[in-house]
């Protein structure tokens, strides 16, 4: 596995993405064939850059993206509900600048996070879910250093054991130019399957607000 860390801001993008793609590229003339994980602020507009100059397929190329803040919605949910956060599943879609919490396809264990919310004892509320939404960014900007050794540990172990992850991650998709983050199914194999999610009428307009904030983005950085 190939791991990059770089933030780029709009006077280095060009510069950084040069750099990023010569180091891809050399490394694959020289038997590179592994996983390549991008730890970037803007990993969403990146990714499809290494797939074109370096013949890497899909699979192997893959952003952090918004696994730390799906990490940090999992934290929080577990400590309203006060149990351990691994049996917490929850994505955050879309990038670092732009994202949601897609609410809709949260779980406990084997229960819908939504039907806690119907139950009399009321042990998860929309309240809470409001306090969450608003906070989880600012919580993963102060401890991304400390949760990023979490989610990378997760994808090493599902690269060397058969177990596999379902984890919020930026991957490109065939049919559409831009890349975000969404749920896919990580093994051996890097990116073994992208997870179809139904959205809901509220999440599908936020899904809406990612991608115009994407291609904009693409049109400033004319990558396309």
């Amino acid at each position: 596995m190939m791991l990059l860390s770089i933030d780029v801001d709009r006077d280095n993008f060009a510069q950084k993405n040069s750099w990023i793609q010569k180091v891809v590229t050399e490394a694959v003339a020289n038997g590179f064939n592994g996983i390549v994980v991008l730890d970037s602020n803007k990993d969403y507009l990146l990714i499809n850059e290494i797939l074109k100059y370096t013949g890497l397929s899909s699979r192997q190329v893959l952003g952090l993206g918004t696994s730390i803040e799906s990490e940090v919605v999992a934290r929080m949910v577990a400590k309203k509900l006060g149990i351990n956060s691994n049996y917490i599943q929850t994505s955050v879609i879309g990038t670092r600048d732009k994202s949601f919490v897609l609410w809709s396809k949260g779980r406990v264990a084997e229960a819908s996070l939504m039907s806690l919310i119907m139950q009399e004892k009321n042990m998860f509320s929309i309240k809470n879910m409001q306090e969450i939404s608003k906070e989880y960014k600012g919580l993963a900007e102060k401890t991304r250093k400390l949760i990023f050794s979490s989610v990378l540990n997760k994808i090493l172990m599902a690269m060397d054991t058969s177990e596999q992850f379902i984890i919020p991650l930026v991957h490109s998709r065939n049919e559409e130019i831009e890349s975000y983050s969404s749920p896919v199914l990580v093994g051996k194999m890097g990116v073994i399957e992208l997870i179809k999610v139904n959205y809901t009428e509220g999440e599908q307009d936020a899904l809406n607000e990612v991608k115009k904030a994407i291609n904009d983005e693409l049109d400033r950085y004319k990558l396309r």
